[in-house]
């Protein structure tokens, strides 16, 4: 609330007004609150006239209550109304991803879990809805979105998709930021998809002397390395892990 001009408390004064809220229509349709008490005077455009009662009776109160602080109580309350009235600000699946990911940094999961969730993510998810807000995204848009991609990815491809994405959303669940979590029961819409069968196409043993060479030529560092894979037929994840 604001003082009014020793202009306007003049007018008002002229009218007659005694201690107290007092409601004025100053212009046609438009409703001032104007409030003596003790040494305060303050004026204050309110709008329509029923929002003029409501807030007299109000205030009236108020004052009876607690004298000059009525004012800081009614606008604290005004500000706890605001902020009650103001829907919480849900992320989109990009920025809430991120922030999930990074908190995975955080935990015990394997460096390759980690990785995985993100390429997933980034590669399948984000494309999708990465731009959508995390209530946006129901049932009916999982499943198409689920079968277009059995459409053209692998079962298992297709599997993990899901599996991400069902952990991302669970986690804005546990958070409150959603009811439900609406991946579910999407396994039907991806089991009949195609499950990919690699043929085997191994190297000749001239491709593999090739190879071989080549690198004590140019990657002499890694040379080892591959003489090990290629002697052994180790994998490269159990190459790697060789201490």
């Amino acid at each position: 609330m604001t003082t009014t001009s020793s202009a306007s408390w003049g007018e008002w004064k002229r009218r007659g007004d005694k201690m107290g809220v007092h409601i004025r229509e100053i212009y046609a349709g438009r409703w001032y609150l104007r409030v003596r008490h003790r040494n305060i005077r303050v004026t204050k455009a309110v709008g329509s006239k029923d929002r003029a009662v409501e807030l007299k009776k109000k205030l009236t109160t108020a004052l009876e209550l607690y004298g000059p602080d009525a004012f800081r109580v009614l606008e604290e309350e005004k500000e706890r109304t605001v902020r009650r009235s103001e829907p919480a600000v849900v992320p989109t699946v990009d920025e809430y991803r991120k922030k999930w990911l990074a908190e995975l940094e955080k935990t015990d999961a394997k460096k390759s879990t980690r990785e995985s969730y993100s390429y997933l993510m980034a590669r399948h998810v984000a494309p999708a809805f990465g731009k959508e807000r995390l209530d946006a995204i129901d049932y009916a848009r999982l499943k198409a979105w689920v079968m277009a991609q059995a459409g053209r990815y692998s079962r298992d491809t297709v599997r993990l998709m899901v599996a991400v994405l069902r952990l991302l959303l669970q986690e804005a669940v546990n958070e409150g930021i959603l009811a439900t979590n609406p991946v579910a029961k999407l396994g039907k819409f991806y089991r009949s998809a195609r499950k990919v069968k690699e043929k085997i196409d191994p190297f000749t043993i001239e491709e593999l002397h090739l190879i071989e060479s080549t690198c004590r030529e140019r990657f002499p560092f890694y040379s080892p390395f591959i003489l090990c894979m290629a002697r052994t037929g180790m994998r490269i994840g159990e190459a790697t892990a060789l201490q």
